[in-house]
């Protein structure tokens, strides 16, 4: 900041900046020459962004507006929701699916218009669906802002104008522009009108200086990114205090630049807990809805609308910012798992008020004082049909808030306050909606909260640092010590066009609007690269060299510069990660043996004892007797467990009224259906009671055509079998095997004429009898149903039943072929069925051993695949033990 234009500034002059972030820089800029002048307080400047000055002005011209001037200046989100309106009205016989989408793009058209000074094309005049579209929303638009007596942001430079040509505002006696690009024609006629009324308008020229420049390429953005977080910390570390780093697509880009930039310059920023102050600032904020305290409030707000999917309920349950949270901690969590087990997809709010109320009784998942807080919470949500304005459901939301125990009881952090701070500004802003909404009902009014939230950046306030990554348009008269401008290939700078849909393009292209041709975004790349080169004494421009599977280059506008090589940079150091990995100190116990059982000893699982031994005794440890699992995420509709119930519990009550093979065959079609109908009923009715938010109307029409279609199939294979009777199903039994006692459930057990015993497993996916095999058997259920069997009654077939639509059929072992269709025996000779038992009853023997006598190795059968459906990864920490699978999956997540 010239000498010059701090003496204006100093004797009343307003400085209009094009951003709100260059107008906080030269405010500091300004205080900096004060203190170097000596001076210990001063007035401060009259500096801020265009759109502020404006909307100051026009309300300092409000009291002497005449009387057919529009009164009120509409916020952001009241012009987005008038265009909406004008969509719906307008094309309601043919409605958008997109109508917010539309929208955008519309007032981004409507600015575009009054900005370059266009007419509104009319409908009639052009060939063009959109254009003809846009000509009748606008004209609707219009007309509502008249009869309003509304004015938006397009056209208050003109009000503005017109106020000062009148003599209704009094100018600023000088006027310095900084930061700006180009000059619309709409802001030209009002800087014309400036002068016009004798003020003095100059451009705050950037400030140039001789600057080292060049050019390097990485191998993709990750690398890139990393280059550029190493090379801010060695300009840091020179002493440096004002350092840019510049990211076209910031936005995507966010996540990857605070992680790689935390580790780089500030490690303690990622362990668990940091409370630290950045050495950087990132310009970008994130959507409001997007922070922890105010996600919590949205879900509190959404639940009132009746119900919430059990996942996002637990997220709820288990946030810290409902009071009570850290004294019900543990209680919530479990309360969390105890509902995904469940298996519904959603909850409602009295379904969990009476959960709540009977899990009293079982300390370790009672949460009192939240389920107080709920029920005070639900005794207050309005009817859902009732309609109010804005304004009211701004107060009832806040209200329910605060009845909810939102947001917590505990202190809260500075960002997590400052969210709080915005959400009741959002509230308010909701609140001014009346002006231009009708009445609504509690989840149309959410429905529009919501999106104001996701809509609305937080960006939350932190003290001046010294390095600061920007977008693109965010570094317009900025300067600095040293700049990184990242991400110029020759695919992304200069970037495609991008006209707006709603304008003619011919008329876009003509009067050089923004992103309307290659050759005006081509223009612009350069002129922005030129000021980009010279705002620094020493520039890097840099580029990926690959994405994804595509080949980059330098963008043609980097050629001039020299090219650096990644070596002539300073490296990136290796992360806190690999610095603490680097100093451990490792004392390695080979703790692989659990308490051994006593011998008899009862235990839970069932059969899963044996198939978790087999695939992983850690699992079956960590499972069965440490009772760890991974949260449960419930399937929308039925997943395959339930699915699964609801066939063994149809198939339980059809067979129980049919009973034999002979009474299948001599039933009639009629009477069959009459019980495979009922039989289904009896299922869906028994699954109903603890699903009875799935099963309802066409869902349970659709599962009960799709079962009686599967079971009317099945039972032509059933005729197709050797003679039988069904003696048992669903049957309960003990097994004692290897010094443990299991309890498990048979599917079903048939007779044949012979005496002999038909062991059946029931599947819906498809079967595989080498399961059966080796020392490790993947599914060693009925194996170990047929050696328990065999101690009462001989054993002549073990069966997997695959019910499967349109792969129906049997699978398995029999002694002798003939007893199942396509079924064969076990083995050439007579005693080779025998000698299958007697290996089973080796195999199972052996992993019950392991498992009483306490083995409980991290030993997956088939790594990485048996680890795939776990769960415990993070308990055993199996990947530990495999970092090359690590490091690729690593890798791949930083290419996403």
């Amino acid at each position: 900041m010239n000498e010059a234009v701090i003496a204006a500034l100093r004797t009343g002059a307003t400085l209009v900046t094009a951003s709100q972030r260059l107008a906080r820089h030269l405010a500091a800029a300004y205080g900096a020459a004060q203190q170097a002048l000596g001076a210990q307080v001063w007035e401060a400047p009259d500096i801020l962004p265009w759109n502020q000055w404006l909307e100051r002005a026009w309300q300092d011209s409000f009291g002497l507006l005449e009387a057919d001037t529009p009164r009120l200046l509409l916020n952001d989100f009241q012009e987005l929701t008038l265009w909406e309106e004008a969509i719906r009205a307008a094309d309601n016989e043919e409605p958008l699916l997109q109508v917010p989408a539309a929208a955008r793009s519309a007032r981004e058209g409507w600015q575009l218009l009054h900005a370059w000074k266009l007419s509104i094309p009319r409908s009639r005049e052009t060939a063009s669906e959109d254009v003809g579209a846009f000509a009748r929303w606008a004209k609707a638009y219009g007309q509502r802002c008249t009869d309003g007596n509304w004015l938006d942001s397009a056209r208050l430079p003109d009000a503005v104008g017109n106020a000062i040509t009148a003599g209704r505002l009094a100018p600023p006696h000088a006027l310095i522009l900084a930061g700006f690009d180009e000059i619309t024609p709409q802001q030209d006629e009002l800087l014309t009108a400036v002068c016009a009324a004798g003020v003095t308008v100059m451009p705050l020229a950037p400030a140039t200086q001789p600057t080292r420049t060049a050019r390097v390429g990485y191998d993709d953005r990750r690398a890139e990114i990393h280059a550029a977080a190493a090379w801010a910390r060695a300009a840091l570390e020179s002493g440096q205090t004002r350092i840019g780093v510049v990211v076209p697509d910031l936005a995507a880009q966010r996540a990857a630049v605070v992680r790689l930039f935390d580790e780089a310059l500030l490690p303690a920023a990622l362990l668990a807990g940091a409370d630290v102050v950045r050495p950087y600032n990132v310009s970008l904020g994130e959507p409001l809805a997007a922070w922890p305290v105010i996600h919590a409030a949205l879900l509190v707000l959404e639940f009132g609308a009746g119900s919430l999917p059990v996942a996002r309920l637990g997220t709820l349950l288990r946030s810290p910012f409902l009071a009570g949270a850290s004294s019900e901690a543990s209680a919530r969590a479990q309360f969390d798992a105890l509902l995904r087990q469940a298996g519904e997809e959603t909850v409602t709010i009295s379904t969990l008020l009476r959960s709540m109320a009977a899990s009293l009784a079982m300390p370790q998942v009672a949460a009192p004082r939240l389920g107080a807080q709920l029920r005070a919470w639900r005794d207050h949500i309005p009817a859902r049909s009732k309609q109010f304005a804005p304004s009211a459901w701004s107060e009832q939301f806040a209200a329910l808030l605060n009845l909810s125990g939102w947001p917590g009881d505990g202190p809260l952090d500075s960002v997590s306050h400052q969210a709080v701070m915005a959400w009741r500004e959002l509230l308010a802003a909701f609140a001014a909606q009346d002006v231009v909404s009708e009445r609504l009902t509690y989840a149309e009014a959410l429905a529009i909260l919501r999106r104001m939230a996701g809509e609305r950046v937080f960006q939350p306030q932190s003290p001046a640092a010294p390095v600061q990554v920007l977008g693109l348009l965010e570094a317009s008269g900025l300067d600095f010590d040293s700049l990184w401008v990242m991400g110029l290939d020759d695919e992304s700078w200069p970037p495609s066009p991008r006209p707006n849909p709603f304008l003619p393009l011919d008329l876009q292209r003509t009067r050089g609007l923004p992103h309307a041709s290659a050759e005006r975004e081509l223009e612009f790349a350069r002129r922005l690269t030129e000021r980009l080169a010279a705002s620094a004494a020493n520039v890097v421009f840099s580029h990926p060299r690959n994405a994804g599977d595509e080949t980059r280059r330098a963008s043609p506008l980097l050629h001039a510069f020299p090219e650096l090589l990644p070596g002539d940079l300073p490296a990136p150091q290796p992360g806190i990660a690999s610095h603490l990995f680097a100093a451990r100190t490792i004392e390695t116990l080979g703790d692989e043996l659990a308490p051994a059982l006593a011998p008899g000893s009862a235990v839970k699982g069932g059969t899963r004892l044996f198939q978790y031994q087999a695939a992983c005794p850690f699992r079956a440890f960590a499972s069965l007797r440490l009772d760890a699992r991974a949260p449960e995420e419930p399937e929308p509709g039925l997943d395959a467990k339930a699915r699964g119930m609801l066939l063994h519990a149809a198939l339980e009550a059809l067979w129980g009224t049919l009973g034999s093979h002979a009474a299948l065959c001599g039933r009639t079609e009629e009477s069959l259906t009459n019980a495979i109908g009922e039989a289904v009923n009896a299922a869906l009715d028994e699954l109903a009671r603890d699903r009875s938010q799935t099963l309802t109307g066409r869902f349970r029409e659709i599962e009960w055509q799709r079962l009686t279609r599967l079971l009317r199939a099945w039972l032509d294979e059933e005729r197709a079998r050797a003679p039988f009777r069904v003696v048992a199903a669903e049957q309960k039994t003990t097994i004692k095997l290897g010094g443990l006692v299991v309890e498990g459930r048979m599917d079903r057990v048939d007779e044949l004429d012979d005496g002999t015993r038909v062991i059946l497993d029931y599947k819906t996916g498809e079967t595989n009898i080498k399961s059966w095999q080796g020392e490790r058997p993947d599914e060693p259920q009925l194996p170990l149903y047929a050696i328990d069997m065999r101690r009462r009654r001989p054993v002549a077939a073990a069966l997997f039943a695959q019910l499967r639509a349109g792969e129906l059929g049997f699978n398995g072992l029999a002694v002798r072929a003939g007893i199942v269709p396509k079924v064969k025996a076990a083995g050439e000779t007579e005693g080779a069925w025998q000698a299958q038992l007697d290996a089973w009853q080796g195999t199972l023997t052996a992993l019950a051993e392991a498992y009483r006598t306490g083995d409980a190795r991290v030993d997956p059968k088939e790594f990485p695949r048996t680890c795939e459906h776990c769960g415990l990864q993070a308990l055993c920490r199996v990947y530990e033990r495999h970092p090359e699978i690590v490091e690729a999956e690593n890798g791949n997540a930083d290419d996403d």
